[in-house]
């Protein structure tokens, strides 16, 4: 029952009337796109989505470096990992009136390093820097930016 089309996103999303869609979702797509494209896709979408409308845009998470050893390279196609705050500037710059980043996929817990026993000051200093490197090492895998127009 859903209307489907096959066609190049851009290509589409401009043969489309402004502001006639509700929503639109790019799920693994951005890390996909050069830098311009990224740009007038947002643009695009600002122009397509009505007011009160959303965009979803989800991809790889570049602050989790776990992604980098275990997944993103694995797609060859891959043309860059995109940070979180840019995407959210694209959407702040292109007019959306609400952005939110909804973190997904953490790394299962058994792979974090683990905290040591014990409550001395070198212990706490170490288990300190291992909840940093967890941070940095085991962040979520992906993340969404969830705009409102």
């Amino acid at each position: 029952g859903f209307d489907v089309a096959y066609d190049d996103g851009g290509t589409y999303l401009r043969s489309l009337e402004d502001e006639s869609l509700g929503g639109l979702v790019m799920i693994q797509v951005i890390e996909h796109l050069s830098a311009q494209d990224a740009m007038d896709v947002v643009a695009l979408a600002a122009r397509k989505v009505r007011r009160g409308g959303r965009v979803i845009i989800e991809t790889v998470n570049p602050q989790s470096l776990y992604v980098f050893a275990r997944s993103f390279y694995l797609d060859p196609t891959h043309l860059r990992p995109v940070h979180p705050a840019y995407v959210g500037f694209l959407f702040r710059e292109a007019g959306f009136a609400e952005i939110e980043i909804d973190w997904r996929n953490p790394p299962r817990r058994q792979e974090a390093l683990e905290e040591l026993d014990g409550d001395d000051d070198t212990t706490r200093r170490m288990n300190a820097n291992i909840a940093n490197l967890n941070t940095l090492l085991f962040a979520p895998q992906d993340y969404a930016v969830i705009a409102t127009r």
